[in-house]
């Protein structure tokens, strides 16, 4: 697990990306993502992940999102889910089967109680995710316990490697 602490800026940027996104979503009546909390507890695992790989958050608004990639290193494709650890406790990686497109999928933790601080878990392959299905109450969903997720250090200092930035 790495833990991270955003910037100020970097927090307050998640605040008015998501407030941002929520009206425009609600504008559009594009009902499923219209709640900015929803949309900031993303961010805030995005912005996490980036500032631990040195990648860039790409913060533009698109109609219908971004197709369910948050990043694109050479010819992968990664998906940062961040769950909220006061409501979860110690949540487990689910995605659901009609949004699992990327090869990489990444979980993350954030405590409204400690806003700024962000762990980064572990991480798996598609393939790994789509080996067990789970019905929790909210439908079917690819379910990864976190004891089975890989290290995220391996992940990390791969992309490092790829990209050609050291920390």
């Amino acid at each position: 697990m790495i833990e991270t602490r955003l910037t100020t800026a970097q927090y307050q940027q998640c605040q008015i990306l998501a407030r941002d996104r929520a009206k425009k979503a609600k504008s559009k009546k594009f009902s499923a993502w219209t709640d900015a909390e929803t949309h900031f507890i993303g961010l805030v695992g995005e912005f996490a992940f980036a500032s631990v790989t040195g990648l860039k958050v790409d913060t533009r608004w698109r109609w219908g999102g971004d197709g369910h990639v948050d990043f694109k290193v050479k010819r992968n494709t990664i998906q940062v889910k961040t769950r909220n650890t006061n409501t979860w406790g110690d949540p487990d990686l689910l995605v659901r089967p009609s949004v699992a497109k990327c090869k990489t999928y990444v979980l993350c933790e954030w405590k409204s109680s400690m806003p700024q601080i962000v762990v980064l878990v572990g991480w798996c392959t598609h393939g790994e995710l789509i080996k067990e299905r789970r019905d929790l109450g909210y439908g079917e969903m690819y379910y990864m316990p976190r004891r089975k997720l890989s290290d995220i250090d391996v992940l990390v200092q791969s992309i490092r490697e790829t990209m050609g930035t050291r920390r």
